[in-house]
């Protein structure tokens, strides 16, 4: 279940009316393949897989009526909804969001076994629900939904999830004692700082103190090739094509 004993980024979860809305670009498009969800109530999460390891989550809303997925999408429709970090010790991340008082979510999902804890998205200056996990047996159901597609024959890697932050500094100080981020030297720039976690994962925050916090878009290149240079990217500088998917940008590099 997990790249070594570290802590790691897993998942973006995007919000959508039903999980087949974001088939067509991560599953048919993309090539990602299914790793398993399921009806849990409140939501229904589906989670598409992807060659870096990475993961990206439908979250569709779930069997009980007026779920927080529901109440999500009636009030802005499909958007990303949260980020979810996977910890070997619950209790060591909650002490760092204490020292950098970030205010944590009482916790709405009592899920046996599997110790969890939420950070409120606007009081932490991310703009997104950020999910705590510690490591667990507990995995999702692996049996494929009906209807899903055929992973398009040219499958990619998750490059890196871009997130404007209010406070760049403190976010990526915050990231990197909580959840064992590395700042990558060599693509971090004035405005935006390249984090990486074992498995080829990446989060790319944004200074978002003028334009607001919040899943800013995805970026994805294909198995084989290297991955795009955040700051060609954020320049327009590389070459890009904008992706359509359920209150998502998509970038894909080409």
């Amino acid at each position: 279940m997990t790249p070594g004993s570290r802590a790691y980024f897993d998942h973006v979860a995007i919000a959508v009316e039903q999980w087949s809305d974001g088939y067509p670009a991560f599953v048919t498009m993309l090539g990602g393949h299914w790793v398993g969800g399921g009806n849990a109530g409140e939501f229904a999460p589906a989670q598409i897989g992807f060659a870096s390891g990475a993961k990206v989550e439908l979250l569709q809303p779930g069997s009980v009526d007026d779920g927080f997925v529901t109440r999500f999408l009636e009030k802005g429709g499909p958007a990303p909804h949260h980020l979810t970090f996977m910890v070997p010790d619950i209790g060591t991340f909650v002490a760092a969001t204490t020292r950098y008082d970030l205010p944590l979510l009482g916790a709405f999902l009592e899920v046996p076994g599997r110790p969890e804890t939420f950070v409120h998205p606007k009081g932490s200056g991310f703009g997104t629900l950020i999910q705590a996990i510690q490591f667990s047996e507990l995995e999702p159901d692996p049996s494929p939904p009906q209807g899903l597609p055929k992973s398009g024959s040219q499958p990619h890697r998750l490059s890196w999830v871009a997130v404007r932050v209010v406070d760049l500094q403190r976010a990526t100080d915050f990231l990197v004692e909580a959840t064992d981020a590395t700042v990558s030297r060599t693509a971090t720039g004035a405005k935006s700082v390249l984090l990486e976690w074992d498995g080829d994962r990446r989060l790319l925050l944004l200074d978002g103190s003028a334009a607001g916090s919040g899943v800013d878009h995805i970026a994805f290149h294909l198995q084989g090739t290297a991955p795009p240079s955040p700051l060609s990217v954020l320049t327009e500088s590389s070459d890009m094509e904008v992706v359509e998917a359920p209150g998502t940008r998509i970038l894909v590099c080409r």
